[in-house]
């Protein structure tokens, strides 16, 4: 029995964690809290969020679309997992009220990485931007 995997769900699963991982388990063996935004929370920043729930010590405190129904799905879906999070419309909001964050994803279309990328960076925040 052969188990089909496309590229997408291959990403989906993995990068975040391969990634991510290096920052979360800095220390002596102990996990570090990692506080992290989502930025485009459709599809493709579902299926990232999923998978990084997985990842022990990723806290999201914050989720970030300009749909409102993508943004509450996402917000509904962290929060019985412990993540209590806010939700933004603006990322540029986003960027100047959040002040504990460590990282971002960016799940965003194309066209939007290299301004929220640049901003993201600005922020001083380290950036996973989904392509």
């Amino acid at each position: 029995m052969s188990i089909k995997i496309t590229r997408r769900k291959f990403l989906g699963s993995t990068a975040t964690a391969l990634l991510l991982s290096p920052m979360i388990s800095m220390g002596k063996g102990k996990p570090a809290d990692l506080n992290v935004a989502l930025l485009g929370v459709g599809e493709q920043g579902q299926r990232l969020m999923q998978a990084s729930l997985k990842i022990p010590g990723l806290r999201f405190k914050a989720v970030c679309d300009i749909w409102e129904y993508n943004l509450r799905r996402a917000s509904n879906t962290l929060k019985p997992y412990g993540h209590d999070n806010n939700a933004y419309i603006d990322y540029e909001e986003m960027l100047s009220k959040e002040k504990d964050l460590d990282a971002i994803v960016i799940a965003t279309p194309d066209f939007w990485h290299a301004r929220q990328t640049i901003d993201s960076l600005e922020s001083g925040l380290h950036v996973f931007t989904v392509i």
